[in-house]
């Protein structure tokens, strides 16, 4: 998730795990309704829960089904949803706004069955299909449900949304596929199924037309006006999500009709906007009123007489105050604890004059701005994180990637100056070095130095601009890059570390 400053925030903790065989994925977000995401979350067990969000990642909730199971309480019982990353599950999950049908188990304490899960309101509240029901088509933008039962080859079918279920035996008992047709007159239902036995497939066709009998499923009279109810597209907080209000036209689940729309585009109302839109908080003095609606956007109102926090450190270095109140908020951007994924507690005060996050200052007389920094060395690139000065992630941490121009492995000795950007990399006896330019290093390398010894550990000193060399006999050296002179420090190291500061 993006906060304020465009800065990935980690939102939630113990998802599922992606299954590059079958594609199912952890995460899946709606592709119809902004800010509707479900996720799969590993429980106690080895299975996993489903839960959902409606305000772009910040709260998360079990999806309720719309009958309470009778040997369900106090979240003894969940269901799992089989998301998957494919296009096709995409396209056949989400056939419109306000529809998502998914196969899933549920799970209840001793025991696990698996359903067809449907939700007619963008995914609030669920249904649990009776677990006979297969191959699940939705036609009629909801109008019509119909599923296939394998052992007694039969067709279930419904006009209300599965509050009432009727059956129609076909002798489909290896129902391959529920297809629907559109032809200029008729809506057809095209079923699949295949014989083992004789190797052939057998066509079904269940027609919608004005006759209700054992083959035609729908009276073909067309939707009038009051066949259909305003919808509203569901928040955690009323109907308004970040300035917009998005209305439907969805059918009523009662009548019979054929609803002939390809399309439905929804009426979008601006609203007011509110804190809650927002993935991000900062204590200087804003409130609700402090927003407008722009261009699909809530803005800040600029024309306010808003100062930011003046707010020093306590320990000394640099405030950011940016960051003030950040942990305040619903732990939304709070530090999580190294070994539980939950908040770490800081205790911070609201009205101190200290700020809560802060940057180290160097003891260097010429360095002004000298925060504490973890690199991550990969063979492609190297990863640069920025800590506090008390050593921790700061709430709005990121890694800045620098792309390699060459692939190194781990036993390549390598050295980052932090602060002219630049890479010395020791190879074949050689030391080169490379520049970064626009998060890019410079393909073109310059060699600097060639040796007659290996080195197993390489270290940049960019204050006095050595390098200090330790190489496989032991011996550790200091070369000067200004001088162009090498010196031998001393022998039997085994390991050495480097601070700038005690130099």
């Amino acid at each position: 998730m993006l906060d304020k400053y465009d800065v990935f925030v980690q939102i939630i903790c113990d998802l599922a795990e992606y299954d590059s065989a079958t594609g199912n994925c952890p995460v899946v977000i709606n592709p119809h309704l902004p800010g509707v995401i479900y996720i799969n979350l590993k429980q106690a067990g080895k299975h996993s829960i489903t839960y959902t969000s409606h305000d772009d990642g910040k709260h998360f909730k079990r999806l309720q089904l719309e009958e309470e199971h009778p040997d369900c309480n106090d979240n003894n019982c969940g269901f799992e949803l089989d998301l998957n990353c494919s296009s096709g599950f995409m396209a056949n999950s989400f056939p419109t706004n306000w529809i998502v049908k998914i196969n899933g188990i549920f799970h209840k304490i001793g025991s696990r069955s698996n359903h067809s899960f449907v939700s007619f309101n963008g995914g609030l509240s669920w249904k649990m299909l009776d677990t006979r029901i297969e191959q699940l088509t939705i036609v009629n933008n909801g109008g019509l449900m119909v599923g296939h039962e394998r052992k007694k080859g039969k067709i279930w079918y419904s006009y209300n949304e599965g509050r009432k279920w009727l059956r129609v035996k076909i002798k489909a008992y290896n129902c391959i596929d529920i297809i629907p047709l559109s032809f200029d007159k008729y809506r057809v239902l095209a079923v699949i199924n295949y014989k083992e036995k004789t190797r052939t497939y057998k066509l079904s066709l269940l027609k919608f037309n004005r006759a209700l009998s054992m083959m035609y499923l729908m009276i073909g009279t067309q939707c009038d006006v009051n066949d259909f109810d305003t919808w509203y597209v569901p928040r955690y907080q009323g109907t308004c999500f970040q300035g917009e209000e998005m209305i439907y036209l969805k059918k009523k689940p009662l009548p019979i009709c054929f609803d002939n729309r390809t399309s439905s585009l929804p009426t979008i109302n601006a609203c007011p906007c509110s804190l809650e839109d927002f993935h991000w908080y900062s204590n200087i003095n804003d409130s609700k009123t402090n927003y407008f609606f722009k261009d699909n956007l809530c803005l800040l109102d600029t024309n306010l007489n808003l100062t930011e926090s003046s707010k020093i450190c306590l320990d000394g270095g640099k405030p950011l105050n940016h960051l003030n109140g950040y942990e305040l908020y619903l732990n939304r951007f709070a530090q999580l604890d190294s070994d539980l994924c939950y908040p770490r507690e800081t205790f911070l005060i609201e009205n101190s004059n200290y700020s809560d996050y802060c940057i180290s200052v160097s003891n260097i007389h010429f360095i002004s701005d000298f925060s504490i920094r973890i690199y991550v060395i990969f063979p492609d690139q190297i990863n640069e994180c920025e800590f506090d000065n008390k050593g921790y992630y700061l709430p709005a941490s990121f890694f800045k990637k620098y792309d390699l121009p060459m692939t190194i492995s781990s036993i390549d000795p390598i050295t980052y100056n932090i602060n002219g950007k630049e890479i010395y990399l020791y190879k074949n006896h050689k030391i080169f070095r490379y520049f970064e330019e626009l998060n890019k290093f410079t393909k073109d390398e310059v060699s600097l130095y060639q040796l007659n010894f290996d080195i197993v550990e390489i270290t940049h000193d960019y204050i006095n601009s050595f390098i200090f060399i330790l190489d496989t006999k032991h011996r550790l050296f200091a070369l000067s890059l200004a001088n162009n002179y090498i010196k031998f420090l001393t022998s039997d190291v085994i390991d050495f570390s480097f601070d700038i500061d005690t130099m």
